[in-house]
């Protein structure tokens, strides 16, 4: 839960206000950038507009317990483990249930075996249309990774976080803000569900991404939050090495610009505006409890996860 300052509208303290809007500086600092735009531009269909035959990939030996599982011949089976296994998609179909609303079930052909996959969703029958493949447990849409491979491999950027893995999804030390080049996009897990294959030239190394979401918002591992597609320092030829260096460690300190900080924890979830007295102040909330306070444009105070203020409260 994002850690917030509150804005109320006593006589002390900072004051809500509707008047103040973000200047043109400030949409600037905060319009997308090429990755998320990039990102922006491989959409994802609702199951309405799925062709028969689409593919996905099992990423879970649990799926075979959220899935009912039938032979050719409609006999129900058990099958102790789908993870790996191609999966197509078959259809809709209506499941009544004891209060009389006809839920939607998901029907799948497993591609190894002929067996018919069913994953009866939370949506009725007339509302299963709009679900995407995410809101289909343990499996990856082949079709969008294979679109993401196609659009990433062969791309030089640059790296936005440390976090590496090396093959076998240990954790290696990597390096923030350095230019890598693709090499390959692999179905991921259940939580991250693409893998990201990339090389500095001297490690080989992979980031797991994230899907990100339906309200235009970017999670932590999501591709704009991994990787930019211009190299960051001479975009900001104005930031001091001293600065870059805490940026490169994923830290703030008081003093920093709206655009350093957006270089050092991304975009906010939200932004709040107001005034303390004669100053403006801004607060950029983040979705793992992160919280910045600008004052006239300069980071004032902070409140990482778990911990309280770094700074003293304005008076």
């Amino acid at each position: 839960m994002a850690v917030q300052w509150a804005l109320t509208s006593c006589n002390t303290g900072i004051e809500r206000t509707k008047t103040i809007t973000p200047t043109r500086a400030d949409r600037e600092i905060l319009r997308r950038s090429a990755a998320e735009a990039l990102i922006d531009s491989i959409q994802l269909s609702p199951l309405r507009e799925w062709p028969t035959g689409k593919r996905f990939w099992v990423n879970n030996d649990k799926a075979a317990i959220l899935y009912n599982i039938y032979d050719r011949d409609g006999r129900r089976q058990h099958v102790d483990s789908l993870a790996g296994h191609i999966v197509t998609y078959e259809g809709v179909e209506a499941q009544a249930t004891p209060a009389g609303v006809d839920m939607g079930v998901v029907r799948f052909r497993d591609t190894r075996n002929g067996n018919t996959l069913k994953y009866t969703t939370r949506k009725s029958y007339r509302e299963v249309g709009d679900i995407i493949w995410s809101d289909i447990p343990m499996v990856v849409d082949l079709d969008l990774t294979e679109e993401l491979r196609r659009s990433l491999t062969g791309r030089r950027v640059w790296t936005r976080t440390s976090l590496w893995y090396d093959e076998a999804e240990e954790p290696v030390t990597g390096r923030k803000f350095i230019p890598v080049t693709i090499t390959h996009v692999k179905p991921g897990n259940e939580v991250f569900p693409y893998n990201i294959y990339f090389t500095d030239g001297t490690v080989e190394a992979m980031m797991h991404m994230s899907q990100g979401n339906r309200a235009g918002s970017y999670a932590s591992r999501s591709f704009p939050s991994l990787f930019s597609l211009t190299d960051p320092k001479e975009n900001y030829p104005q930031i001091t090495p001293e600065v870059w260096e805490t940026i490169q460690s994923n830290r703030v300190v008081r003093g920093m610009t709206k655009e350093e900080c957006k270089l050092a924890l991304g975009n906010p979830n939200d932004v709040d505006t107001g005034h303390d007295w004669n100053n403006v102040v801004e607060i950029w909330n983040y979705a793992d409890g992160k919280a910045l306070r600008f004052m006239d444009g300069r980071l004032y105070d902070y409140r990482m996860v778990g911990t309280r203020s770094n700074m003293p409260q304005p008076q």
